[in-house]
């Protein structure tokens, strides 16, 4: 063996395995949705069978759709059953919520935009000319105050 061969044994060689899950962006290394995708799957699937079992309880009660989304987010998340330890590594563990909030806020976005598509403007354009003439600029502050919240 001469010199050169004996140096190149001298060198510290990193090896990194495949499967190790690396949050350098979702280009490089493995996929990093192959291992989530299927717990996704499941957290959407007790989201909505939850919020549909809290509407279908409180539409006895005479109350809004939207009071059981709020309950069903109550009692899944953090502030129910998320205290458990038991619940929350299978079900809804950190490692996937780089996927889940996403997802989440995406998802609030497109609520927000049916629930106004779902307004009836025409009520608001009934109401008498002095509460509209106050409400105007309100409205209009609040319009061009988005932009930069």
């Amino acid at each position: 063996m001469n010199y050169t061969e004996f140096q190149q044994l001298n060198h510290t060689v990193l090896c990194y395995a495949e499967t190790i899950y690396r949050f350098n962006g979702v280009w490089e290394g493995p996929d990093p949705l192959s291992p989530i995708l299927p717990l996704f799957i499941l957290q959407i699937t007790i989201a909505i069978f939850a919020t549909r079992l809290f509407l279908l309880l409180l539409r006895a009660a005479n109350q809004p759709p939207f009071v059981g989304e709020i309950l069903s987010g109550i009692i899944l998340g953090p502030s129910g059953l998320g205290r458990f330890e038991t619940y929350r590594p299978y079900c809804f563990p950190t490692y996937a919520l780089p996927v889940l909030e996403p997802m989440a806020h995406f998802a609030l976005v497109c609520y927000a935009f049916l629930m106004g598509l779902e307004m009836d403007l025409h009520s608001v354009w009934r109401t008498e000319e002095r509460p509209r003439r106050l409400l105007q600029p309100e409205f209009s502050f609040r319009f061009a105050q988005a932009p930069f919240v």
